[in-house]
């Protein structure tokens, strides 16, 4: 397959995880890190998560934090959403400590400028993204262009 040889690291919340998926269907190894007892019967997160491995990760626990390190060190990339991964995972602190891994922040509205911070739910990423100007009337309401609700703010 077109990445088989490569591992990736998906440390991200609903935000990030098509981005493994993807990654995972072009045939990378992509290792899922997941709190301790995380709910992972919902039909959004199982259809986001296929193909990938899972890893329960209590980052407060030595011997995980250790099982993370050696994975980092032999990991090509790290998939983030900052604001829910945890403090040990901070782009800025992953890239000085393994040089060689391809560190991915995955952020509303980018990781530098005025709106770095912002947190969007769906309909505001689908209008900042132009599709909203493909759905709804002109002059009417904004209408969200998938059939899902909008979800939680990230």
């Amino acid at each position: 397959m077109l990445l088989s040889d490569v591992l990736i690291i998906d440390a991200t919340d609903r935000l990030g995880w098509l981005a493994g998926r993807v990654l995972a269907d072009l045939g990378a190894d992509v290792i899922k890190l997941e709190p301790p007892g995380s709910d992972r019967s919902r039909a959004d997160w199982r259809a986001f998560n296929v193909n990938k491995r899972m890893l329960e990760v209590d980052l407060q626990a030595s011997a995980d934090r250790a099982q993370l390190d050696d994975l980092l060190r032999v990991a090509d990339i790290c998939l983030l959403t900052p604001s829910v991964s945890s403090a040990s995972l901070d782009p800025h602190a992953l890239r000085e400590n393994y040089p060689r891994l391809v560190v991915v922040a995955i952020r509303p509205f980018g990781g530098v400028g005025p709106r770095s911070a912002w947190k969007a739910s769906d309909i505001e990423l689908m209008a900042a993204g132009g599709a909203m100007a493909l759905a709804g009337e002109p002059d009417g309401m904004p209408v969200i262009s998938s059939t899902s609700p909008p979800r939680r703010r990230w």
